[in-house]
């Protein structure tokens, strides 16, 4: 029986065996290399080729695809934000715990600590929690103003100026016919 678009349960561009490019435009091997890139991202190509089996030529043209940098970007930045997410919940914990002792600590120790130590430590765990107070940011701004020329001092500059152009002399000396080179047309 002939298989047609009603009569398969698969879209039509698999049963004819060819694949959809809009659901997989890449091949199984192009997140092999993806995956490899990911693990050792400042492994040189020629032995990212051996260790995968391909010439350095073919994994380069491959590498350098648009379709290529376009999956591993989005692989990339999936993979740092999964990364980022990690070490920030990690962070996150560390905070906590440290917190916690901190805290044990004031309450085993209250009447011990002396108070300029305590009001200190506090001072700088609410500058760093952002409650502390602003410090001004000394944004040093300088203004150049041009000088302040009245009208006459312009005028007189103008008069000055053109005083010296007009005692300018072009020195020329014309060119005498008989040095000129004879025109082509014999005249």
């Amino acid at each position: 029986m002939l298989q047609t678009r009603e009569t398969t349960a698969r879209p039509y561009s698999q049963s004819m065996g060819t694949p959809t490019h809009a659901t997989r435009p890449t091949r199984w091997w192009h997140e092999a290399i993806i995956d490899d890139m990911l693990v050792n991202p400042g492994d040189s190509l020629t032995n990212r080729a051996k260790r995968l089996g391909y010439t350095p030529a073919y994994l380069s043209t491959l590498m350098n695809s648009d379709m290529f940098k376009a999956v591993y970007a989005k692989r990339r930045a999936a993979f740092n934000s999964a990364l980022d997410e990690g070490i920030q919940n990690k962070v996150r914990q560390t905070a906590d715990k440290a917190l916690d002792m901190v805290m044990q600590v004031l309450d085993k120790k209250r009447d011990s600590i002396p108070f300029p130590a305590l009001a200190d430590f506090t001072d700088r765990t609410l500058e760093r929690l952002g409650y502390g107070s602003k410090q001004s940011s000394g944004v040093q701004v300088n203004v150049n103003t041009a000088p302040i020329i009245t009208q006459e001092q312009l005028a007189e500059a103008r008069r000055a100026l053109r005083a010296v152009e007009d005692k300018r002399v072009i020195e020329h000396e014309p060119v005498k016919p008989e040095v000129l080179p004879p025109k082509e047309d014999g005249v």
